[in-house]
């Protein structure tokens, strides 16, 4: 079973009831321009924040929010008594299943960070945030917000956690770089650091500048301290990793909330595994491609070591071999050394980066590696080239990237939304992309909301999908031939390792914890007398035991040609299974890297069927060493016309199994929305 964080809510009404008092306090937004609602959410936010001592509150769209108290510790009189509004109204839930259960449990998670401290401190950030060792820098806070939402309408009991990064930074720093604009700036919701509990809390009282936070960045830097999705490493880097942020959450549940609301878990079942790469193009002939048309080599930067750079450039092309590199503009393509953009926006100088069918950029920034020395990524460089190889494609409207062949045209569209500065709004329109047999394209843009087209496709996106999935649930791409309609969309599920277990083998298992040599042959001999076939072997090692006390990882693990070999080898067969007997039979983990049968549900292209559809999500290509940066998203194909057949089927993933859209990684929708985005660029 592959494990997810999709849940069934198992919610005990009457227990709750018993416990806690519920209440709805809010005022009709009806009639009121956005502007009127803006005021009247600052208000009803600033009541929330007198309202003690409440527990938690949950603010919600129309103008009102619920909170939380112990039994009979507060009246309605005395919520009324902070009320200074016209209309707003104040009713105690006598029936909370009224609720959707999805809010009645997020509710209750806001909880959370209150359980120990609720007597000092309210929590009425309306939200649950966690944070981990890194979470707390000199002028930032990274906090995960852990959030439950229904995904089918139909049924409101199976919801699925979600989890969002969202960063806080001092007051101080964000007014002064933002001094136009402090008064709106000093309205945002104000945060600050309770050192003493390890939380972060909405500040109930005014501070001074440089000790609150706000959501807001103060530039257009990166937040370089947000978590990697799964990192397992050690004990602490899982628990950083937002992987293990879920782990918490889901034991703080258990652990505090288990009276009220229970989480079970909704498993997807096994499927099939997609292991390799499908029709690419070989590299081979595109390096061809590079050689018949040239490759120029242009420097922007101009100075001693970008000079260096581009002799480097030619020496790793050579490597490649591309021969036909020049330095004018003679050449078909270029590749253009330049500044990043942080470098030309801090020095007030207009950005050298150029938009066309035959330039790609390297940015000299990039090409300093460790230590400050020179270095240019094998993976940079596989980039540029595919990058180049994709504008020519797009030049010629023609794929050459890949073989491409299906009977009849496919159709491909995808929905964007884009800011329109004239009309200061956000509109939406449609990118369509059509194939042809023979792999020619024919790209168009949909912007007019009057024309028919556009009413056709905002109706399959919009209004037919919405029917039956809530928001968080978004369609992504539209595939139509003559006799199918096919829908992509992501369902807000993620595909999780066994975290409890996980969790369990990095804590027993500490590589510099000593193992007596009485207790290691006792191992090898259990081992030896349960697997006959590695008799010769166990006690060969056993004969070579000269020492009183072994580290973890001087027993079993992969060797290194730098250092000494382990007595027993992970890459073979006894060692993975000498390391699989010890923790289940012994309890003792001697190697959590032997992790393929927790995490090999986060590799290859994995497919599940449905009843009325397919279930997919795409990992790594390689094997997972340590991390994971991003998660492994589920995502459905369902058919709107025409019936699923084989073929069209393993037509449409195929076109996930190539490798020049993430270096060497699938694509996790089908290709074509990399050259839907180029069409859109250009």
């Amino acid at each position: 079973m592959i494990k997810t964080n999709r849940v069934k809510l198992n919610i005990h009404y009457n227990q709750i009831m018993q416990d806690y008092d519920i209440y709805k306090i809010g005022q009709d937004l009806n009639g009121m321009d956005k502007e009127q609602r803006k005021v009247v959410k600052n208000c009803i936010e600033t009541l929330a924040d007198s309202l003690s001592p409440a527990l938690a509150v949950l603010y919600r769209y129309g103008g009102y929010f619920y909170a939380i108290f112990s039994k009979d510790s507060l009246s309605i009189e005395e919520i009324q008594s902070h009320i200074d509004g016209q209309g707003v109204f104040v009713e105690k839930l006598k029936d909370i299943s009224s609720m959707y259960p999805s809010e009645l449990c997020q509710l209750f998670f806001n909880m959370l960070p209150n359980m120990d401290c609720y007597k000092e401190y309210n929590n009425v950030s309306g939200r649950l945030y966690y944070i981990n060792s890194h979470s707390f820098t000199k002028d930032m806070v990274t906090a995960y917000n852990i959030s439950i939402d229904p995904f089918i309408k139909e049924n409101n009991q199976e919801c699925v956690l979600r989890l969002s990064v969202e960063s806080f930074c001092r007051l101080s720093k964000v007014l002064e770089y933002n001094q136009n604009k402090e008064n709106d700036i000093r309205k945002l919701p104000k945060y600050y650091i309770d050192e003493k509990n390890y939380i972060f809390h909405r500040a109930l009282m005014p501070l001074k500048d440089d000790q609150c936070f706000v959501k807001k960045n103060p530039g257009s830097k990166k937040n370089r301290f947000i978590a990697k999705d799964l990192d397992i490493r050690n004990l602490q880097a899982f628990e950083d990793s937002k992987k293990g942020i879920f782990y918490n959450f889901f034991k703080d549940v258990e652990d505090n909330l288990k009276d009220y609301i229970q989480l079970i878990p909704v498993d997807l079942e096994n499927g099939k595994s997609l292991k390799s790469y499908s029709k690419n193009v070989s590299k081979d002939y595109r390096i061809k491609a590079f050689n018949d048309l040239g490759i120029n080599l242009i420097d922007r930067v101009n100075d001693t070591l970008s000079k260096k750079m581009i002799e480097l450039m030619v020496l790793k092309l050579k490597d490649k071999g591309i021969e036909n590199i020049g330095f004018d503009q003679d050449k078909q393509f270029n590749i253009i050394l330049i500044h990043n953009a942080e470098y030309y926006q801090k020095n007030n100088m207009r950005d050298q980066h150029t938009n066309d069918f035959c330039t790609q950029h390297l940015t000299y920034e990039n090409c300093i590696g460790k230590n400050n020395k020179m270095d240019i990524n094998d993976n940079v460089l596989d980039k540029i080239l595919t990058e180049l190889a994709i504008k020519r494609d797009i030049a010629n409207q023609s794929l050459s990237t890949y073989q491409w062949h299906w009977d009849e045209p496919v159709e491909y569209v995808t929905k964007e939304t884009v800011y329109n500065v004239k009309r200061n709004c956000r509109e939406t329109q449609y990118l369509v992309l059509n194939v042809f047999c023979d792999g020619r394209m024919n790209f168009h843009k949909v912007i007019d909301q009057k024309s028919e087209e556009f009413k056709k496709y905002d109706c399959i996106f919009d209004e037919e999908f919405y029917i039956k999935y809530h928001k968080i649930v978004r369609p992504e791409m539209l595939i139509s031939t003559k006799k199918r309609k096919m829908m992509i969309f992501d369902t807000a599920i993620i595909a999780m390792p066994d975290l409890n277990e996980l969790h369990n083998r990095l804590e027993k298992y500490s590589k510099d914890e000593l193992i007596l040599k009485d207790k290691l042959i006792y191992l090898l001999k259990s081992f030896g007398e349960r697997n006959i076939k590695y008799k010769t072997q166990v006690e060969q090692i056993i004969e070579n035991l000269d020492k009183e006390s072994y580290q973890s990882q001087e027993i079993v693990r992969k060797p290194n040609k730098s250092d000494d070999s382990p007595l027993i080898s992970l890459a073979t067969s006894l060692g993975r299974d000498f390391v699989k007997y010890c923790r289940d039979y012994e309890g003792i983990v001697l190697n959590p890297c032997l992790k393929s049968d927790v995490v090999k549900n986060l590799q290859n292209i994995n497919i599940i069927k449905d009843v009325d559809g397919l279930y997919y999500y795409v990992g790594k290509k390689k094997s997972m060493k340590y991390d994971l940066n991003t998660a492994c998203h589920v995502r459905k194909m369902i058919m709107l016309e025409g019936d699923f057949d084989e073929s069209f089927n393993d037509f449409m993933l195929e076109q996930l199994r190539v490798d020049f859209v993430r270096n060497e990684e699938y694509t996790v929708l089908p290709f074509i929305r990399k050259y839907i985005n180029e069409f859109n660029k250009l």
